[in-house]
């Protein structure tokens, strides 16, 4: 077989990648597979398979074999594009609409080219990861497996991925771009696959757990309840939910005050106008799926309303920023547009890219950036746990994040 029958590409964090070539191992960067996956949109595909955890992409000259799809997906915002991309050329098979996937499609013509010119020495990978990411898919229960900073990728584990020829098929017709199909809806609204994370947060508070402000939230059993509610709804720690509410206003009113927030999760009535609506994710009885959050003012003036919409806005900003609780905190109190500047000016600061200074969520060093630093520690002070658990869900994944906080002062009983 030539050079042009397989190519597989692994992720190994955020920032390098193994691309492998007839069994060879040729290490990429994050800007160099974004560059590989642009001309891979050039050309269609004549069938896409999944097997297991891996998208196999099928045309005349041979095979690509994208491993571990989803997480690929998950780590490189490239991938994720280039998924969504080329699936409009595919037929969806009854394979990948029981396992609920994205399936994909390109030519590797002018993407070979690109990959042989690269058959260089490994470059040094400088991205500062300080978590453990475990996957769990639900379509494979085989098992699971650990990514860290310095995997060992055995080659021979990847030769025996062909499909006999007379398995290709062509596709004969091109598919409808602006109707979705049946399947399109349903992968829109199926999560169906989890991915757990771990993170670290480094703090200096001091706990205002069980102080005055902070027992006119928790003696409250209308306020607890709506706030366990919502949470369990957005599927964010009811304890979050109570610090914010704690550090925001403590108890309900339905007048607005000085800010221009209403309620004990102060929504910001200008900023927030009746019909106003934005993406989410919720929980619905254990079915996660996308939904749209609608703001009415007639609903958060009340207690229960307003809780709800400060879950909502809270899960928004988690899935805007990858699931990066420290980042979603911060822009419920300021907004995205300067934890985004925060993020830019620290990427600037230190030649780390956007996407894995996000990815690391144990990573608070950026946060000098922002005029508010204060914020994240302020909320955390009022919790009396360690531990915060924090989902959100992109594509057809849910990620949880499990978060140990350890800060200088110890916790008030």
């Amino acid at each position: 077989m030539s050079l042009m029958d397989r190519i597989v590409i692994m992720g190994t964090n955020n920032k390098s990648f193994s691309v492998i070539y007839n069994g060879e191992v040729v290490n990429r960067s994050i800007l160099q597979i974004q560059d590989d996956l642009r001309l891979l949109k050039k050309g269609k595909a004549q069938r896409v398979r999944i097997r297991d955890k891996d998208l196999l992409i099928y045309y005349k000259g041979g095979i690509v074999t994208l491993k571990s799809y989803r997480e690929l997906g998950h780590n490189c915002p490239a991938t994720r594009d280039y998924i969504s991309y080329v699936k409009k050329y595919i037929k969806l098979s009854t394979k990948a609409k029981h396992v609920g996937a994205l399936v994909v499609a390109s030519s590797i013509a002018l993407g070979v080219a690109s990959f042989k010119s690269n058959k260089v020495q490994a470059e040094n990978n400088d991205m500062k990861v300080t978590s453990t990411k475990v996957l769990d898919d639900m379509h494979d229960l085989s098992g699971s497996y650990t990514m860290n900073n310095n995997p060992n990728f055995n080659i021979h584990d990847y030769e025996n991925i062909m499909i006999p020829e007379d398995d290709v098929e062509v596709l004969d017709t091109t598919p409808t771009l602006d109707v979705p199909t049946e399947d399109s809806v349903e992968q829109q609204e199926a999560v169906t696959s989890t991915y757990t994370d771990k993170a670290e947060l480094n703090l200096e508070y001091e706990s205002r757990a069980y102080t005055d402000r902070n027992l006119l939230v928790r003696n409250n059993k209308d306020t607890m309840a709506a706030i366990k509610k919502y949470a369990n709804k957005y599927m964010i720690d009811e304890n979050l939910v109570m610090a914010i509410a704690s550090q925001e206003r403590g108890t309900h009113s339905q007048t607005m005050d000085d800010g221009g927030g209403l309620g004990i999760m102060q929504v910001q009535v200008a900023v927030h106008p009746d019909g106003s609506a934005f993406s989410t994710v919720i929980n619905d009885n254990g079915n996660i799926k996308k939904s749209q959050f609608v703001y009415h003012y007639n609903e958060y003036i009340t207690l229960d309303g307003n809780i709800e919409a400060g879950c909502a806005l809270l899960q928004y900003y988690l899935n805007y920023f990858n699931g990066n609780m420290a980042m979603a905190v911060y822009a419920y109190n300021s907004g995205q547009g300067p934890v985004n500047n925060a993020i830019v000016a620290y990427a600037s600061e230190t030649g780390l890219s956007y996407e894995s200074i996000m990815a690391n969520k144990s990573d608070l060093d950026w946060t000098k950036y922002l005029d508010r630093e204060y914020y994240l520690p302020a909320v955390l002070s009022w919790l009396d746990t360690d531990n915060l658990t924090m989902s959100y869900a992109h594509d057809d994944i849910v990620e949880t994040t499990n978060y140990s906080l350890n800060h200088t002062k110890s916790l008030a009983k």
